[in-house]
């Protein structure tokens, strides 16, 4: 979730001796961002609706390229393959 931290998930309270990080979204976005993937996912795979699974898969599928792009340049300078592969994988 682009702008959320770890604190997020929870409390809203970053541990940043742990390593959490400051939150660049606010904490109703980011809980609301969380809610519709994890909402998107039970949907994809449990929605009784086979059009509400496809808009639920289509948003997963927005989510891992989301997640892809944002974490290349850490992919990249660890030396490995690129994430994109795994939208691709999901098309």
């Amino acid at each position: 979730m682009p702008g959320a931290n770890h604190g997020q998930t929870s409390n809203n309270i970053p541990n940043i001796a742990r390593g959490d990080i400051p939150a660049t979204a606010d904490y109703d976005h980011s809980v609301a961002a969380m809610g519709l993937a994890v909402a998107s996912f039970m949907t994809a795979h449990e929605g009784a609706d086979a059009a509400a699974r496809q808009a639920a898969s289509s948003v997963l599928l927005r989510l891992v390229q989301q997640t892809a792009q944002l974490s290349a340049p850490y992919v990249a300078a660890k030396g490995a393959h690129s994430v994109l592969m795994v939208s691709i994988h999901l098309a």
